[in-house]
């Protein structure tokens, strides 16, 4: 009687490892599917190949804003990554230690004192529902070799490095902490 059973139980696995099963994909309606840019939208390029604008590479905010950046905030590590810009929009999200939080602000161009350099101020705002969301407040640098010319220093056009520096306020002004960031590559 065992072996009996032992044949129906290993028949019966052999026979369900044979049927497959029809799935049937849905598409969603095509009104929900939205593949396309905003006119105004740059996204971000993994190519170095980048062609200057005007002569000047750090003269694009794209080149100089998107991306990863890395740094620390209360002996934590915290990462930047803007994700996308949408005319003077920013979005993105931050990782202070474990915590991942959205972020969306806007950026105007900024004043940096060195040669052949670009900086653009932003304002990077957390959504607000945690009580330790706040402010990032930001300025992104870029800035190109230059070289000693008849008429003073000229930009060679090559992107030579990226620099952050900020501050981040909490939403109920409890904390305040300074920041740096390199872009990584």
């Amino acid at each position: 009687m065992k072996k009996i059973i032992l044949a129906l139980i290993a028949f019966t696995a052999l026979t369900a490892c044979n049927k497959t099963k029809e799935i049937k994909l849905v598409e969603p309606p095509k009104e929900l599917i939205d593949n396309s840019v905003e006119p105004n939208t740059i996204q971000q390029t993994t190519s170095n190949n980048l062609t200057p604008v005007n002569g000047n590479k750090v003269d694009e905010p794209a080149i100089v804003i998107l991306g990863t950046w890395t740094g620390e905030m209360s002996g934590k590590k915290l990462t930047i990554v803007v994700e996308k810009i949408n005319g003077n929009e920013l979005i993105g999200y931050n990782i202070l230690g474990s915590n991942r939080r959205n972020l969306k602000g806007t950026f105007t161009d900024g004043s940096w004192d060195q040669p052949c350099s670009k900086a653009y101020e932003s304002i990077l705002n957390e959504p607000g529902d945690d009580k330790w969301d706040g402010v990032f407040t930001v300025k992104f640098v870029g800035y190109e070799d230059q070289k000693d010319s008849d008429n003073g220093i000229e930009c060679e056009g090559n992107l030579k490095g990226q620099e952050a520096q900020g501050e981040w306020k909490s939403n109920n002004g409890k904390l305040k902490k300074d920041f740096s960031l390199v872009r990584q590559k």
